[in-house]
């Protein structure tokens, strides 16, 4: 028996494994991160998992439109929570 392959069943075989290696490439499908404006990215996700829980529950959370924003700093008054 002649085991020699032909050229064609050659290139086949080198143009099936090429697409299988092209076609097995890991690619980045990452959501689009909903931009909130005034809050720094830090707190993006808390509000995004905000929004998150009050869709779980049946309410509809538009931080964004509501105008809530967040911002991180220091303060010298102990009792201030929030503005």
């Amino acid at each position: 028996m002649n085991y020699t392959r032909s050229p064609f069943a050659a290139m086949l075989i080198a143009f099936s494994l090429l697409i299988v290696f092209l076609g097995c490439q890991k690619t980045d499908v990452s959501l689009p991160v909903k931009q909130y404006s005034g809050v720094e990215d830090k707190m993006v996700k808390y509000f995004e998992r905000f929004e998150q829980e009050g869709k779980a529950r049946g309410v509809d959370v538009d931080l964004e439109a509501a105008g809530i924003i967040s911002r991180i700093g220091q303060t010298t008054v102990s009792d201030w929570v929030g503005q």
